[in-house]
């Protein structure tokens, strides 16, 4: 099972993003789960499995003391082979993921 996370700091579009996510892995018949989906960069991190995972991070978190991208950092130094998807309704932020 391949576990999937979701950091977003809007509580409506985290909603929207983990709805969208499990009716799709319903839809396929998916061996994954989403396992958390938080606006805490901190709580994501301290509850990240030894595993790879699909991970749904926001580059922008208000209020956060991590942005996506460091939090990103951060999962990839521990999880090698995670897949990460940043999401975010800025525009001019998108350029930063690369």
């Amino acid at each position: 099972m391949l576990p999937i996370y979701i950091l977003e700091d809007d509580l409506q579009q985290r909603q929207s993003y983990q709805q969208l996510i499990t009716n799709y892995i319903l839809m396929e018949a998916l061996d994954m789960r989403v396992v958390l989906a938080t606006a805490s960069p901190t709580v994501l991190l301290e509850q990240l499995e030894d595993q790879a995972g699909l991970f749904f991070l926001d580059i922008e978190l208000a209020g956060a003391d991590l942005d996506g991208l460091q939090v990103a950092e951060r999962v990839r130094q521990r999880l090698d082979f995670a897949e990460i998807v940043f999401v975010t309704i800025h525009d001019e932020m998108a350029y930063l993921t690369f």
